[in-house]
């Protein structure tokens, strides 16, 4: 997907909101891996579309006080659903 401008602005407010809690933080999808540099991502783990099958391993970094970044393009399981 392509971030639009107030996909950001919302990803960016929302964080600001929620890194003034002290809580750890974890922003997934789109939005955070096509804005990977900004200012408002620093302190936050960050998981891609194409890791979310690894978003347990990466909640679980995180609340043990670890920066995790992981938005490498890369292909995920088949799922085996029927379509």
């Amino acid at each position: 997907c392509t971030v639009k401008s107030p996909s950001q602005s919302a990803m960016d407010t929302l964080i600001l909101k929620c890194k003034a809690l002290g809580k750890p933080l974890v922003v997934a999808g789109c939005v955070p891996q096509g804005s990977q540099n900004l200012k408002e991502l620093e302190g936050v783990s960050v998981i891609g579309v194409q890791q979310i099958d690894r978003v347990v391993e990466v909640v679980e970094e995180t609340l043990k006080g670890h920066e995790v970044r992981l938005l490498r393009r890369s292909s995920l399981p088949a799922l085996d659903l029927p379509k």
